[in-house]
């Protein structure tokens, strides 16, 4: 398993990764982050193709939009949230 880190104001990013699957540890370094209540895990991420064209399926099927339309991460990666059924924030990001 190898290691990338990212540093931004608010928020530090550690990436372990293998072949096959990423983890991503937050740390967060303002209160406003820190105290976010979107259950007991902070979000789950899947890895698609087009975010455009999944950002277009989700508004079509009237999902909850957390960010209005993709944007850029930290990591460089376009990336897009939004809500899941039962309130869970669930991520996108581009390959």
């Amino acid at each position: 398993m190898t290691g990338k880190q990212y540093s931004g104001k608010n928020l530090n990013i550690l990436l372990l990764h293998n072949d096959t699957t990423v983890i991503e540890l937050l740390e967060k370094q303002n209160d406003a982050l820190a105290q976010r209540s979107s259950g007991v895990w902070d979000h789950i991420c899947f890895q698609v193709d087009d975010i455009e064209a999944m950002y277009h399926k989700l508004k079509a099927q009237q999902v909850e939009l957390i960010d209005q339309e993709p944007r850029t991460s930290l990591l460089g990666k376009r990336v897009l949230f939004f809500a899941g059924p039962d309130g869970e924030r669930i991520e996108l990001i581009e390959k």
